[in-house]
């Protein structure tokens, strides 16, 4: 399942503050479906609440094009990057955000990848410690949509990896070792959890639960004996459990 968001109820999920979320090298990723291009929407903020510096997910449908946009903010110099295609609205696209160094960041749109060409870079540390979805670290900035399936890498996810998420593969699928967050958005439960660092989200404006895209959860190993043979063997489920 995951969320509807509607920004004249001021609906959005967040965080406490506290996570230890690294800016760079860092990685987030996940499904979103947005009811109209109209305006700018937040999609995700990751903010720092003692700086002011964030990292964010933004559908411009106030700039032409329509991209959806990745955004380095340090306090006081902001890189921008936009993707090459517009969003499409009332469908759901998968989309990632990656820093590999604080002046260079990445952001992608159903899988496909551009870089910044920002002029005027960020250099400066945006520590943030705060998750948003729906809303930026103030309000003042909403969405109107849904949201589904979202994982945070402290690591820069190679292309290919993007392109797997795009492909349905849930984020517990990609980088095990990195993820250190996933969040879901079941829908069903509050607060929403996250299911790597408990890192759980509050509900605020009741956003209601609504349905999410095709998701592709990758095989888990099973030990098992070989009768009397040992040690234990691994083997693989052959099927894909799909949601």
């Amino acid at each position: 399942m995951g969320r509807l968001f509607k920004s004249t109820s001021t609906q959005y999920i967040a965080s406490v503050t506290g996570l230890s979320i690294p800016d760079a090298p860092c990685s987030i990723a996940g499904w979103v479906y947005i009811d109209d291009a109209a305006t700018q929407y937040r999609i995700m903020t990751l903010h720092d609440s003692v700086g002011g510096g964030s990292i964010s997910l933004q559908a411009r449908g106030d700039v032409g094009g329509d991209p959806i946009r990745c955004e380095y903010d340090d306090s006081s110099a902001v890189t921008t990057v936009d993707t090459g295609t517009s969003f499409s609205t009332a469908t759901w696209h998968h989309i990632a955000c990656k820093v590999t160094s604080r002046d260079v960041i990445y952001v992608a749109l159903d899988g496909v990848i551009t870089v910044d060409s920002d002029g005027s870079p960020a250099t400066g540390d945006a520590s943030p410690d705060t998750i948003y979805f729906g809303s930026d670290d103030s309000q003042s900035i909403l969405f109107n949509g849904r949201l589904a399936e979202w994982g945070l890498w402290n690591d820069d996810l190679d292309t290919r990896e993007i392109e797997s998420l795009a492909k349905s593969i849930i984020p517990k699928g990609i980088r095990p070792g990195n993820l250190i967050s996933y969040w879901p958005l079941l829908g069903k439960l509050s607060p929403e959890i996250d299911l790597i660092s408990k890192f759980n989200l509050t509900l605020n404006g009741a956003p209601p639960i609504t349905r999410h895209p095709r998701i592709y959860h990758i095989p888990q190993p099973q030990q098992t004996f070989k009768g009397a043979e040992h040690p234990l063997s691994t083997v693989y489920k052959k099927r894909l459990i799909i949601t």
